[in-house]
This record gives structure tokens, sequence and C-alpha cells, in this order.
């Protein structure tokens, strides 16, 4: 007489949910040209055979085409797996120099699996892109700059001293 806490998953023959793994993440794109994020689709069983992945972007997103790509190799959940790590590259150059803008992934579909959003509510990947110090040709931050405290810190406490601060 073994009595079982909560629900017990068959991994293997039992029936494949799908969603992402978050609804949001923040991405800061750094000008290295190699700055890439993942985003998580899981499923809840393994097959023996690879699974396509299919993703749109929402029309409420507010990221240029221009300022991400999406590798179409990523979209894929490898035989054996239960997710698939779909790679998002920000393209720094093109993303504004100040604010962000938003990619927003929509699960579409996975070979052989019934959309999870009635459980996660995880159909939709909300990507926030901004750009990650703008850093030009390699420059640095090291220097002095001074300091201007517009408002005070925490509980009205001065945190800061105004005045020349240098970064070595």
């Amino acid at each position: 007489c073994d009595s079982n806490e909560g629900p017990i998953y068959d991994t293997v023959n039992g029936q494949a949910l799908v969603a992402f793994n978050r609804n949001v993440q923040t991405f800061p794109v750094d000008d290295s040209g190699n700055s890439f994020t993942e985003i998580i689709v899981g499923v809840t069983t393994v097959s023996d055979v690879d699974r396509t992945v299919s993703v749109s972007i929402d029309p409420a997103s507010t990221a240029d085409p221009s300022e991400y790509t999406i590798d179409p190799a990523s979209l894929v959940i490898p035989a054996g797996e239960f997710v698939a790590r779909v790679k998002l590259t920000g393209n720094f150059n093109n993303i504004p120099e100040t604010g962000q803008t938003s990619v927003i992934l929509n699960l579409d579909g996975v070979e052989g699996a019934i959309l999870d959003d009635e459980t996660t509510n995880r159909l939709f990947h909300r990507v926030n892109l901004f750009r990650f110090c703008p850093f030009t040709d390699g420059a640095n931050f090291l220097g002095s700059y001074e300091l201007t405290v517009l408002s005070t810190g925490i509980f009205g406490v001065e945190t800061f001293i105004p005045g020349t601060v240098t970064l070595t």
C-alpha cells in the first residue's frame, strides 16, 4: 500500500505537452557580435526522433526584424531530449541606442505534442532587447567622471557623495 503525492507522469509513453519554460526574459545585447540568448521550449515526453519546433513572431513585437536573428537549426527538440534551446542572436548595431524593444515568439507547435496553454499559459515568450553598454571599437570606461546626485538613496539617506569618481 504505497501513497503517492502529486501526479506521476509517463515521460516515455504519456501525453506530450509542450510550452515555453517562462514568458519573459531580458537580453542585454553587447557589441561583440556573439551576443545571443536561448529560449527554452520543453516537452513532457521523449521521442526517438527529432521533433521540429514551430514558432512565429507576434505582431505585437516592437523589435524590428533587423534587430535579431533566430537560428533555424535550433528549432528542434533532439531525439531522446525534453527541450529545444531556440537561439536568438541580437544585432547590436540595429538596436536603438536607448530604451528597449521586444520580440514576442508564439509557440505554434511541436511535432507529436499538444500545446500546453491551459496548464502553463506559456505559449508566448517575450524577449526584451537593449544595448548593453554601447562600446565603440573596444573602448572602455576607465577614467574620471563627475558624479551628480539627483535624489537621495534608500529611505532618504544620502548613499553617494557628489564629486569626482575615478574608475581604474
